[in-house]
């Protein structure tokens, strides 16, 4: 999509949403976001967090990510978080601001993928550990013992 077609899409009138919130979204980027955010002028837009970085690479912003996510919650509330970031890692911009290639090989988009997969991965983790907190708490609660999941989780992986 053209930088002209996106901003007359996000100018287009939406229809008002019906329901409540839940999530707060925020949207951590390098230097893309930062233009993305100087359209929105929808106030449902205005809710989004922005963390828009130029330069950073996914690592950056991953580890920025892991490093101040419990805070961001704590601040915001539930949050759903959206990457955009990796172009960093494929391209850079010279003094005169023209952007250049500088990954011909498959090995930084294997980069990008896997760190997104550690994300993934880090998500997933704390979910079992909170499932086995809750667990666990209901069974003493009950008076009663079962599995820990991630353990059963682990034990099914290596059949």
């Amino acid at each position: 999509m053209t930088e002209a077609k996106l901003i007359k899409y996000l100018q287009i009138p939406r229809k008002p949403l019906t329901g409540t919130q839940h999530l707060t979204p925020i949207i951590n980027s390098d230097s893309k976001g930062t233009y993305l955010r100087d359209q929105v002028i929808h106030p449902i837009d205005k809710n989004i967090h922005w963390r828009c970085k130029p330069g950073t690479t996914i690592q950056d912003q991953l580890k920025w990510l892991k490093t101040n996510i419990k805070h961001k919650i704590q601040r915001v509330g539930d949050i759903s978080v959206y990457i955009w970031s990796g172009t960093c890692n494929l391209t850079t911009r010279d003094k005169n601001g023209y952007i250049s290639i500088t990954s011909t090989d498959d090995d930084t988009i294997q980069l990008i993928l896997d760190k997104l997969h550690e994300c993934i991965e880090t998500q997933l983790q704390q979910q079992i550990i909170k499932i086995n907190d809750g667990i666990k708490y209901l069974n003493s609660t009950l008076g009663i013992k079962s599995p820990c999941f991630s353990v059963h989780l682990q034990s099914r992986r290596q059949r």
